[in-house]
């Protein structure tokens, strides 16, 4: 195999099939194409002489794509150099993509067909929780909400459906390269789709009580001059217009709506709150910074 050859095999189709990946997602919500990526990688790190690299560089176009917008955070509200903020992306990135690496494992154990998917389960609750959380992208939420594996959500939570979008790819993967116990796999395969959309249809809840009118504000201050503090005054107005015009019972505003530390906001701005909720019988939900705990 020559250079062009193993630039392409173990770094340039897996990173694509990463970044392709991220369509299953909402707002575009193709929710096959996280089984088209999966079953793709599987085949590659399946192949004889495959390593880490592959499921690395799955991870990098993965999530290179689909978090991009870190950059954004940092470079242009964050107001860290380009430079600086272009690095810590690409770190954060590049150390996300090693919770992928389960997947290197499948050519060892592709006959414990739930090896792989609990391994990379754990993984993905681990990348949830490690240095405070990364939980963007769990697969998750790929089946959000026309898949029937959506129905185990209610149950299992987001980390469960995870578990069976693996499954499911190692399963059909398998259907297609075992030359027996087919049947064995499309019943199995049935069964789990056929079950989530059985639970799909199940209401959880009900409701309880009267309904409650709830107001949703958000006062769209750009980020750039949000904690401008020649912007307080304005900012403050604008919220306290907003809340004035609504009647509903509960009232919602942003975390972090107030661009200034909660015991300085001024009590001309929350006397007038407190009146107008006192008329209309109504709570609200507001953010604010704190100095400490």
């Amino acid at each position: 195999m020559n250079v062009v050859n193993i630039i392409y095999h173990k770094f340039f189709l897996p990173f694509l099939l990463g970044a392709s990946s991220i369509l299953a997602f909402a707002p575009f919500n193709f929710y096959p194409l996280i089984f088209i990526s999966i079953i793709s990688l599987l085949y590659i790190t399946n192949k004889k002489g495959s390593s880490n690299i592959e499921s690395f560089s799955f991870g990098n176009g993965f999530f290179i794509v689909g978090i991009y917008w870190i950059y954004i955070c940092l470079q242009q509200f964050g107001g860290m150099p380009t430079s600086f903020a272009l690095i810590s992306t690409l770190a954060l990135c590049l150390f996300l993509s090693f919770f992928f690496l389960p997947f290197t494992l499948f050519s060892r154990y592709k006959e414990s067909i739930f090896f792989i998917p609990a391994l990379f389960t754990i993984f993905e609750l681990l990348r949830s929780f490690i240095f405070t959380g990364f939980p963007w992208l769990s697969l998750g939420y790929t089946q959000v909400p026309n898949s029937p594996l959506i129905g185990y959500l209610p149950i299992l939570g987001v980390h469960g459906v995870s578990f069976f979008v693996v499954l499911s790819s190692i399963l059909i993967f398998n259907l297609f390269k075992k030359k027996s116990n087919k049947y064995y796999l499309i019943i199995f395969l049935v069964i789990i789709w056929g079950v989530g959309e059985y639970l799909k249809k199940i209401e959880w809840s009900e409701p309880i009580g009267k309904p409650v009118s709830v107001s949703l504000i958000q006062g769209n201050i750009p980020q750039d001059k949000k904690w401008d503090r020649n912007m307080i005054d304005e900012s403050l107005k604008n919220y306290q217009e907003l809340v004035l015009k609504s009647n509903a019972s509960l009232i919602i505003l942003p975390e972090t709506s107030m661009p200034i530390v909660f015991g300085k906001i001024p009590e001309s701005f929350t006397n007038n709150i407190k009146e107008h909720l006192n008329r209309i019988n109504g709570h609200i939900i507001l953010g604010a910074i704190e100095t400490g705990f």
